[in-house]
Protein backbone atom coordinates (compact mmCIF):
# COMPACT_ATOMS: atom_id res chain seq x y z
CA UNK A 1 0.00 0.00 0.00
CA UNK A 2 1.65 3.54 -1.10
CA UNK A 3 1.66 5.93 1.38
CA UNK A 4 2.45 9.74 1.42
CA UNK A 5 3.57 11.94 3.61
CA UNK A 6 0.91 14.39 5.70
CA UNK A 7 -0.46 17.32 4.80
CA UNK A 8 0.51 20.42 6.04
CA UNK A 9 -1.63 21.34 8.90
CA UNK A 10 -4.32 24.31 7.80
CA UNK A 11 -4.88 27.52 10.19
CA UNK A 12 -8.37 25.95 10.94
CA UNK A 13 -6.46 23.98 13.77
CA UNK A 14 -7.40 20.94 11.65
CA UNK A 15 -4.78 18.33 11.57
CA UNK A 16 -4.42 15.24 8.43
CA UNK A 17 -3.87 12.34 10.13
CA UNK A 18 -5.35 8.85 8.90
CA UNK A 19 -7.72 5.65 8.47
CA UNK A 20 -7.53 1.86 8.46
CA UNK A 21 -9.88 -0.65 7.89
CA UNK A 22 -12.03 -5.03 8.16
CA UNK A 23 -14.78 -7.10 6.27
CA UNK A 24 -19.34 -7.60 7.00
CA UNK A 25 -21.62 -9.58 5.55
CA UNK A 26 -23.71 -8.59 2.91
CA UNK A 27 -26.53 -10.32 3.60
CA UNK A 28 -29.02 -7.87 5.06
CA UNK A 29 -31.25 -9.18 8.16
CA UNK A 30 -34.41 -10.99 7.51
CA UNK A 31 -35.70 -11.52 10.81
CA UNK A 32 -34.77 -8.02 12.98
CA UNK A 33 -37.69 -5.77 12.30
CA UNK A 34 -41.01 -6.73 11.43
CA UNK A 35 -41.15 -3.16 10.37
CA UNK A 36 -38.89 -1.15 7.76
CA UNK A 37 -40.99 0.91 5.08
CA UNK A 38 -39.85 3.72 2.76
CA UNK A 39 -41.76 7.16 4.61
CA UNK A 40 -40.57 9.96 2.32
CA UNK A 41 -40.04 10.37 -1.75
CA UNK A 42 -37.76 13.55 -3.28
CA UNK A 43 -37.24 16.98 -1.35
CA UNK A 44 -37.19 15.36 1.86
CA UNK A 45 -35.56 17.86 4.96
CA UNK A 46 -36.42 20.30 2.40
CA UNK A 47 -33.34 19.21 0.27
CA UNK A 48 -33.99 18.90 -3.63
CA UNK A 49 -29.88 18.74 -4.69
CA UNK A 50 -27.15 17.09 -3.95
CA UNK A 51 -24.97 18.21 -0.79
CA UNK A 52 -22.15 21.09 -1.36
CA UNK A 53 -19.22 20.17 0.81
CA UNK A 54 -18.66 17.79 3.29
CA UNK A 55 -20.36 19.96 6.11
CA UNK A 56 -23.62 19.32 4.30
CA UNK A 57 -23.17 15.63 4.57
CA UNK A 58 -22.26 16.10 8.27
CA UNK A 59 -25.95 17.73 8.82
CA UNK A 60 -27.64 15.28 6.37
CA UNK A 61 -26.26 12.51 8.85
CA UNK A 62 -27.78 14.34 11.51
CA UNK A 63 -31.00 15.30 10.94
CA UNK A 64 -30.95 11.36 10.63
CA UNK A 65 -29.65 10.71 13.97
CA UNK A 66 -32.10 13.06 15.13
CA UNK A 67 -35.40 11.50 14.68
CA UNK A 68 -37.86 9.62 17.19
CA UNK A 69 -37.14 6.45 15.63
CA UNK A 70 -34.09 4.67 14.25
CA UNK A 71 -33.41 5.63 10.78
CA UNK A 72 -31.22 5.04 7.54
CA UNK A 73 -31.60 7.64 4.81
CA UNK A 74 -30.54 6.60 1.58
CA UNK A 75 -31.14 9.53 -1.49
CA UNK A 76 -30.48 8.34 -5.16
CA UNK A 77 -28.75 10.12 -7.61
CA UNK A 78 -29.04 9.62 -11.53
CA UNK A 79 -28.30 10.89 -15.03
CA UNK A 80 -30.10 7.97 -16.94
CA UNK A 81 -27.53 6.23 -17.18
CA UNK A 82 -25.28 6.41 -13.59
CA UNK A 83 -26.91 5.69 -10.29
CA UNK A 84 -24.87 7.18 -7.21
CA UNK A 85 -26.96 6.35 -3.43
CA UNK A 86 -25.96 8.35 -0.88
CA UNK A 87 -26.46 6.80 2.90
CA UNK A 88 -26.69 8.15 5.72
CA UNK A 89 -26.26 6.11 9.01
CA UNK A 90 -27.04 7.65 13.10
CA UNK A 91 -24.83 7.06 15.59
CA UNK A 92 -25.97 5.23 18.75
CA UNK A 93 -28.87 6.04 19.82
CA UNK A 94 -29.90 3.99 22.75
CA UNK A 95 -27.51 3.27 26.47
CA UNK A 96 -29.77 0.55 27.56
CA UNK A 97 -27.65 -2.69 26.94
CA UNK A 98 -30.72 -4.55 26.72
CA UNK A 99 -33.28 -2.46 24.59
CA UNK A 100 -32.99 -4.52 21.17
CA UNK A 101 -36.02 -2.86 19.81
CA UNK A 102 -33.09 -0.08 18.37
CA UNK A 103 -30.13 -1.37 15.71
CA UNK A 104 -28.56 1.72 16.75
CA UNK A 105 -28.28 0.88 20.22
CA UNK A 106 -25.23 -0.13 22.57
CA UNK A 107 -25.76 -3.93 21.97
CA UNK A 108 -25.18 -3.17 18.37
CA UNK A 109 -22.29 -1.13 18.45
CA UNK A 110 -20.58 -3.33 20.85
CA UNK A 111 -21.41 -6.19 18.27
CA UNK A 112 -19.85 -3.97 15.36
CA UNK A 113 -16.54 -3.74 16.83
CA UNK A 114 -16.88 -7.60 17.75
CA UNK A 115 -18.01 -9.07 15.17
CA UNK A 116 -19.34 -6.88 12.35
CA UNK A 117 -20.93 -8.92 9.91
CA UNK A 118 -23.70 -10.13 12.67
CA UNK A 119 -23.93 -6.50 14.13
CA UNK A 120 -27.69 -5.56 14.33
CA UNK A 121 -26.53 -2.18 13.02
CA UNK A 122 -25.17 -3.73 9.84
CA UNK A 123 -28.01 -5.57 9.11
CA UNK A 124 -30.27 -2.59 9.36
CA UNK A 125 -28.33 -0.86 6.64
CA UNK A 126 -27.85 -3.84 4.30
CA UNK A 127 -31.83 -4.06 4.63
CA UNK A 128 -32.38 -0.59 3.85
CA UNK A 129 -30.33 -1.40 0.70
CA UNK A 130 -32.22 -4.45 -0.39
CA UNK A 131 -35.14 -2.52 0.06
CA UNK A 132 -33.83 0.29 -1.58
CA UNK A 133 -33.38 -1.95 -4.83
CA UNK A 134 -29.72 -1.42 -4.92
CA UNK A 135 -28.00 -2.71 -8.16
CA UNK A 136 -24.79 -4.05 -8.45
CA UNK A 137 -23.84 -1.52 -10.98
CA UNK A 138 -24.88 1.03 -8.80
CA UNK A 139 -22.10 3.40 -6.70
CA UNK A 140 -22.69 4.40 -2.80
CA UNK A 141 -21.67 6.97 -1.08
CA UNK A 142 -21.92 6.37 2.82
CA UNK A 143 -21.76 8.98 5.92
CA UNK A 144 -22.44 7.73 8.89
CA UNK A 145 -21.60 9.42 12.97
CA UNK A 146 -20.12 7.45 16.06
CA UNK A 147 -21.38 4.00 15.29
CA UNK A 148 -22.63 4.94 12.05
CA UNK A 149 -19.19 5.67 10.91
CA UNK A 150 -18.34 1.79 11.97
CA UNK A 151 -20.94 0.87 9.49
CA UNK A 152 -20.01 2.96 6.76
CA UNK A 153 -16.11 1.76 6.79
CA UNK A 154 -17.49 -2.12 7.04
CA UNK A 155 -19.88 -1.25 4.04
CA UNK A 156 -17.26 -0.08 2.11
CA UNK A 157 -14.80 -3.02 2.90
CA UNK A 158 -18.04 -5.61 2.19
CA UNK A 159 -18.66 -3.97 -1.27
CA UNK A 160 -15.53 -2.46 -2.79
CA UNK A 161 -16.81 -2.45 -6.13
CA UNK A 162 -19.69 -0.24 -5.25
CA UNK A 163 -18.71 1.81 -2.67
CA UNK A 164 -16.84 4.88 -4.17
CA UNK A 165 -16.77 7.65 -0.60
CA UNK A 166 -16.77 7.25 3.21
CA UNK A 167 -16.95 9.73 5.42
CA UNK A 168 -17.00 8.95 8.93
CA UNK A 169 -17.47 11.62 12.20
CA UNK A 170 -16.34 10.35 15.51
CA UNK A 171 -16.14 6.66 14.75
CA UNK A 172 -13.62 3.79 15.44
CA UNK A 173 -12.44 2.38 12.01
CA UNK A 174 -8.74 1.71 12.44
CA UNK A 175 -9.46 -2.03 12.70
CA UNK A 176 -11.17 -2.47 9.16
CA UNK A 177 -9.48 -3.44 6.22
CA UNK A 178 -10.60 -1.09 3.87
CA UNK A 179 -9.59 -1.34 -0.27
CA UNK A 180 -7.46 1.20 -0.62
CA UNK A 181 -8.90 3.19 -3.78
CA UNK A 182 -12.02 4.31 -2.01
CA UNK A 183 -11.79 7.65 -0.67
CA UNK A 184 -12.47 8.11 2.97
CA UNK A 185 -12.40 11.00 5.24
CA UNK A 186 -12.52 10.54 8.84
CA UNK A 187 -13.20 13.21 11.33
CA UNK A 188 -12.10 12.57 14.71
CA UNK A 189 -11.66 15.01 17.67
CA UNK A 190 -8.48 14.59 19.09
CA UNK A 191 -9.94 14.57 22.68
CA UNK A 192 -13.36 12.51 22.18
CA UNK A 193 -12.42 8.77 23.52
CA UNK A 194 -14.81 7.10 21.10
CA UNK A 195 -12.72 6.99 17.61
CA UNK A 196 -10.18 5.18 20.06
CA UNK A 197 -12.34 2.50 20.99
CA UNK A 198 -10.94 0.19 17.90
CA UNK A 199 -7.33 0.17 20.02
CA UNK A 200 -5.35 1.52 16.85
CA UNK A 201 -4.35 4.19 15.04
CA UNK A 202 -5.78 5.33 11.86
CA UNK A 203 -2.69 5.02 9.11
CA UNK A 204 -2.27 7.77 6.63
CA UNK A 205 -2.39 6.60 2.99
CA UNK A 206 -2.69 7.82 -0.45
CA UNK A 207 -6.78 7.79 -0.16
CA UNK A 208 -7.49 7.56 3.39
CA UNK A 209 -6.77 10.82 5.55
CA UNK A 210 -8.23 11.78 9.05
CA UNK A 211 -8.75 15.37 10.52
CA UNK A 212 -8.12 15.92 13.60
CA UNK A 213 -9.50 19.21 15.94
CA UNK A 214 -9.06 19.47 19.60
CA UNK A 215 -12.83 20.10 21.46
CA UNK A 216 -12.66 22.98 24.03
CA UNK A 217 -13.40 21.04 27.34
CA UNK A 218 -13.92 22.49 30.37
CA UNK A 219 -13.09 21.59 33.56
CA UNK A 220 -15.93 19.27 34.73
CA UNK A 221 -17.56 18.59 31.63
CA UNK A 222 -19.15 15.42 30.27
CA UNK A 223 -16.25 12.72 29.09
CA UNK A 224 -18.43 12.81 26.31
CA UNK A 225 -18.63 16.65 25.16
CA UNK A 226 -16.15 15.84 22.57
CA UNK A 227 -18.13 13.42 21.28
CA UNK A 228 -20.96 15.92 20.72
CA UNK A 229 -22.34 15.61 17.14
CA UNK A 230 -23.01 19.38 16.69
CA UNK A 231 -19.21 19.74 17.15
CA UNK A 232 -18.52 17.41 14.21
CA UNK A 233 -20.80 19.18 12.13
CA UNK A 234 -18.87 22.62 13.01
CA UNK A 235 -15.66 20.66 12.35
CA UNK A 236 -17.23 18.89 8.97
CA UNK A 237 -17.71 22.82 8.06
CA UNK A 238 -13.83 23.74 8.78
CA UNK A 239 -13.42 20.89 6.64
CA UNK A 240 -15.23 22.84 3.68
CA UNK A 241 -12.45 25.38 3.93
CA UNK A 242 -9.45 23.79 4.64
CA UNK A 243 -7.01 24.05 1.78
CA UNK A 244 -4.21 21.53 3.10
CA UNK A 245 -3.15 19.08 0.44
CA UNK A 246 -4.44 15.76 2.07
CA UNK A 247 -7.89 17.30 2.75
CA UNK A 248 -8.55 19.17 -0.51
CA UNK A 249 -7.40 15.94 -2.61
CA UNK A 250 -10.15 13.80 -0.45
CA UNK A 251 -12.59 15.96 -0.24
CA UNK A 252 -12.66 16.79 -4.29
CA UNK A 253 -12.76 12.84 -5.07
CA UNK A 254 -15.68 12.55 -2.64
CA UNK A 255 -17.37 15.41 -4.14
CA UNK A 256 -16.73 14.60 -7.31
CA UNK A 257 -19.35 11.30 -6.94
CA UNK A 258 -22.09 13.73 -7.50
CA UNK A 259 -21.20 15.61 -10.52
CA UNK A 260 -23.43 15.43 -13.91
CA UNK A 261 -26.47 13.51 -11.25
CA UNK A 262 -29.62 14.73 -10.21
CA UNK A 263 -31.60 13.82 -7.28
CA UNK A 264 -34.17 11.53 -8.00
CA UNK A 265 -35.68 10.61 -4.69
CA UNK A 266 -35.05 10.91 -0.81
CA UNK A 267 -36.31 7.22 1.04
CA UNK A 268 -36.24 7.34 4.46
CA UNK A 269 -36.42 3.77 6.33
CA UNK A 270 -37.38 3.51 10.31
CA UNK A 271 -37.05 -0.11 11.93
CA UNK A 272 -39.17 -1.48 15.13
CA UNK A 273 -39.24 -4.39 16.31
Amino acid sequence: RRTTPPPTTASSSLQPAATNCLTSSRTPSKRLWSSLHWLQSVGAWGMSSAPTGIGEIAARVAQTHSTERPQVTIERYSDGKRTLLMVYVPGMRSLNPLDQSDPFGVAGSVHELADAKHASCQLAVENALEKAGVRPSDQIVVAGYSQGGMVAAELAASRPDQVVGVVTLGSPIAQVDLPADIPVLAIEHSNDVVPALSGKVNPLTENLVTVAREIPSPHGSDALAAHDLQAYERTAQLVDGDGSTGITRIRGLLMSRFEGLRLVETQTFDYEK
